[in-house]
Formats: C-alpha cells, structure tokens, sequence
C-alpha cells in the first residue's frame, strides 16, 4: 500500500503541474504540456499494470486463506469480515 501511495502522490504532482501549466497556456508553453502529458500517460501506463499485478497478487493470496487483508493491504477487506463472522 506504501508503494501505491507513493505513486498516487507522483501521478498527483504530476497532475497539479498539468492543471497550472493549463491556467496559463499559451503558444510558449505548448510544448511543455505535451511533455508533461507523455510523461503522466507513461506513469499511469506503467503504474496500473504494477497495480494491478500486486492487487491480483495480493487477492489471490487473501482467497487462500493464507493472509488476511490486513496483512496484505493494510486495511480490513470484505472477506476477512466474512471469515471472522465464520469463526
């Protein structure tokens, strides 16, 4: 969860940058929103494939039994309530 934290706070750094570059576009600037887009659409590319395989991961390990979701993403999940209500 840390990780996934640490990438939203990049793609939100990213986006503030975008939105003040936007406030104030004009024909000097152009290029520089161009730059900054590529890089926010390489960032989020390649943080929602890594998401997504940690998520996967990290579900198919909580349907095992084997953690709980606390463990795994630090948060209590639907299944861990289900369980502890099993018990």
């Amino acid at each position: 969860m840390a990780e996934l934290r640490t990438d939203h706070q990049l793609v939100a750094d990213i986006l503030r940058r975008l939105t003040e570059l936007l406030d104030s576009i004009g024909p000097d600037n152009a290029d520089t929103v161009r730059r900054e887009l590529d890089v926010l659409a390489a960032i989020l590319e390649s943080h929602f494939h890594w998401e997504e395989r940690r998520l996967v991961q990290a579900f198919d390990e909580l349907e095992m039994g084997t953690r709980t979701g606390e463990e795994l993403l630090g948060v209590t999940v639907a299944v861990d309530r289900m369980r502890s209500a099993r018990d």
